[in-house]
């Protein structure tokens, strides 16, 4: 009875008890159908954040791969640029040597232009004394003209007697079988009136004018006279290097008569000044297949063949590196100098 009466007083409470438990099951089945359903959704947002996050992280890797290759390209750059650098920097060194160098050069140079300055102080003294010389040389010159003047007289002493046409006609026979060697040997070999001009040629660039050496003669009245017209014939003249007016012509004269053309006449003219100095060259007529008369004079110590004349060019360089373009008279320059101008190509 008394389990009975306790049993029917505990139902109640039991029933309670479980009615309270199960809503509070319920309760916390809402609970955790909430809680489960927040963690879903919190779920999916950690998802759709770890999406993302992969996303950035793919373009972090190729933006960092981008800057792996664009640090790679500046490294070689860099590379490049050191050897560069480098380089310049041997370059820059070479340029102090170079400097250096020059700065000595300078120094020698500066050294040089003294050591002229002093040697063109020492030349214009020389220059001084040499003009005294000329002044005096002047003087002998005046002394010489007048004793030709004199010399003059002799020659026309003898001038109208007949053994001095022997004396030409002999002269003008050995000067033409001497011309004829000599035209072998100076190569003359042009035909025609430009031989007048291969021989001209010659004349000028391979002889110099010379004068004469002087000669004392005793007259009969025994007079003293200085004459210095003394002939040579045209391998004398090649031998010396050259003559005077009168030997020149007689060079030419030898060969062009050696080597005379049919209808070709030659002659040696002479003419005086009023001052009574006399001169000689050669003159030539020409007869041309056609009929034609020409004329030639040739005078290889006047430098002179129908208005031609053999000049030698030579350049002269100034201070301030001007040029000056001198013309110099062949036949007036000693052989020696002219070979040295020919040779030079000045």
């Amino acid at each position: 009875m008394v389990l009975t009466v306790v049993a029917r007083a505990l139902v109640p409470g039991l029933v309670l008890g479980l009615i309270i438990a199960i809503g509070f099951a319920a309760f916390l089945q809402s609970e955790y159908t909430q809680k489960l359903q927040e963690i879903k959704a919190e779920n999916q947002k950690l998802q759709d954040e770890i999406l993302k996050l992969e996303q950035e992280k793919l373009g972090l890797e190729k933006r960092i791969e981008t800057l792996n290759a664009q640090v790679a390209s500046l490294k070689l750059n860099i590379s490049k640029l050191e050897g560069e650098k480098r380089k310049l920097l041997e370059e820059k060194a070479l340029l102090r040597y170079r400097i250096s160098e020059l700065n000595t050069r300078i120094e020698e140079l500066l050294t040089e232009i003294e050591f002229l300055q002093a040697k063109i102080e020492e030349l214009k003294a020389q220059v001084e004394v040499l003009e005294g010389e000329r002044d005096a040389l002047n003087s002998t010159l005046s002394s010489l003209v007048s004793a030709i003047n004199s010399g003059l007289y002799w020659y026309g002493i003898y001038e109208t007697n007949e053994s001095l046409n022997e004396f030409y006609n002999l002269l003008l026979s050995l000067a033409e079988r001497e011309g004829a060697k000599l035209a072998n040997a100076t190569q003359i070999n042009a035909t025609g009136e430009s031989r007048y001009f291969n021989v001209f040629e010659v004349s000028t660039l391979r002889l110099a004018y010379i004068p004469d050496v002087y000669a004392r003669l005793v007259l009969d009245n025994a007079s003293v006279l200085v004459w210095d017209n003394v002939y040579a014939l045209p391998n004398e003249t090649w031998a010396r290097g050259g003559g005077d007016c009168e030997d020149l012509a007689v060079f030419v004269y030898g060969i062009l008569k050696a080597t005379a053309l049919s209808g070709e006449r030659i002659y040696i003219i002479e003419w005086r000044g009023s001052n009574g100095l006399a001169h000689a060259a050669v003159f030539v007529v020409h007869e041309t297949p056609h009929g034609e008369i020409r004329y030639y004079v040739i005078d290889p110590a006047g430098n002179y063949l129908n208005g031609v004349r053999v000049m030698l060019a030579l350049t002269i360089e100034g201070k301030n590196k001007t040029l000056w373009r001198v013309y110099l008279p062949a036949q007036k320059i000693d052989n020696e100098t002219k070979q040295f101008l020919l040779d030079s190509g000045c």
